[in-house]
């Protein structure tokens, strides 16, 4: 598939749609024997989380959140002030992979 025909589309947290914790759970979850609400994570529906996505038609095929984080900084990370952010949940479908959909994503945050 053609990785230039995707339609990329960052939903904040209170919209977050049930097709990515659908894709998280057929590539994070369900191969380790997870249960789809394994899928779902805590700060999924927050304000300040963003879900990029990646879709193929209607079909969403990548995605990844980004979420507040309210861990402090690794000591061995140099100082930061202000806000940070950790990526959560970033999948791609089996199908997609190694077409450069991850890679996009990344791009787009």
């Amino acid at each position: 598939m053609n990785c230039k025909a995707l339609t990329l589309r960052i939903i904040p947290g209170p919209e977050c749609p049930a097709e990515l914790w659908d894709l998280r759970f057929e590539v994070l979850r369900e191969p380790l024997g997870g249960d789809p609400a394994s899928a779902r994570f805590a700060g999924d529906d927050l304000p300040t989380t963003r879900h990029f996505t990646a879709w193929q038609g209607e079909r969403m095929v990548g995605c990844a959140s980004l979420m507040l984080s309210t861990l402090s900084l690794p000591d061995d990370l140099p100082h930061h002030a202000g806000d940070w952010y950790q990526l959560r949940g970033m999948a791609v479908s089996d199908a997609m992979q190694g077409t450069g959909v991850g890679r996009r994503l990344l791009q787009s945050i």
